[in-house]
């Protein structure tokens, strides 16, 4: 009886989650096609537009600028932590304060990083189809800045997490790998032992339920931006794409596993 119970909530409430999609679905398709007719959503993109096109250059230089100080300032206090634990090695609370602590650098620019190339993209597009910098002046010297900054966040990117690395080897000197290389992942989880591990893959399902979760979110506002922003099949074939080989690289690993047992 609670097996019935239980199966006919989730029918209900599988069925009211797709009604109140369809129906926001039908509403925004409405609109869309109300504002199309009057003229009114084509003035309002032009808007948005070009405020994006002179917004997001100067943006990107104040982002850039912020997460660059916010990632040394973790980093040189990670740093500062474990010379001080190179004079007190016996110190097991300060041991465990540095190993916590190690991963917010490690987080943050991971972030910075991806946040770093979509804004370059963006900019580079600004520069290209909307003529930002051409005359050159304040929007020159900004796209310019823009482009030095790329390259010190990318690589301030690359060697923050390096760093953390190296004090994480000689703190618990078993551990393995080196960042450039590109099989780092593997030798690193090798050299983890039975309760890292578990940890690391208790984290991945919980980044493929999320990212399962992410693509279909992002594939319902593609659609509904395929007709407000004229975006065309593309974005919807990129999410689609990576929510495949989301779902197959873990589906076929799972049988994979159970192959060997």
């Amino acid at each position: 009886m609670k097996n019935k119970e239980n199966n006919k909530k989730i029918y209900i409430t599988f069925i009211a989650v797709m009604v109140v999609l369809y129906g926001a679905g039908y509403m925004v398709g409405r609109l869309v096609a109300k504002g199309e007719k009057s003229g009114g959503l084509d003035t309002m993109l032009n808007a948005v537009k070009s405020s994006l096109t002179k917004a997001v250059p100067p943006l990107y230089l104040v982002l850039a600028v912020f997460s660059l100080i916010a990632v040394c300032v973790l980093f040189l206090s990670c740093k500062k932590m474990y010379q001080k634990l190179q004079d007190n090695s016996e110190d097991d609370d300060l041991w465990d304060t540095l190993e916590e602590k190690m991963n917010f650098p490690m987080i943050l620019s991971n972030i910075m990083q991806i946040a770093n190339i979509f804004f370059f993209a963006c900019i580079i597009c600004i520069a290209e189809f909307n003529f930002y910098g051409k005359n050159g002046g304040y929007e020159m010297v900004v796209i310019i800045a823009d482009c030095v900054l790329f390259f010190v966040v990318l690589a301030a990117g690359m060697l923050i997490p390096k760093g953390i690395v190296d004090m994480e080897k000689h703190l618990n000197p078993e551990k393995q790998g080196n960042v450039f290389d590109f099989k780092f992942n593997e030798v690193w989880l090798a050299s983890c032992d039975e309760a890292q591990k578990m940890m690391a893959y208790k984290a991945a399902y919980k980044a493929f339920k999320d990212t399962n979760i992410t693509c279909i979110v992002v594939c319902i506002l593609s659609f509904v931006g395929m007709f407000i922003f004229k975006t065309g099949i593309y974005p919807i074939l990129c999410v689609c794409v990576i929510w495949m080989v989301n779902n197959t690289s873990y589906m076929l690993r799972a049988a994979k596993l159970e192959r060997r047992k």
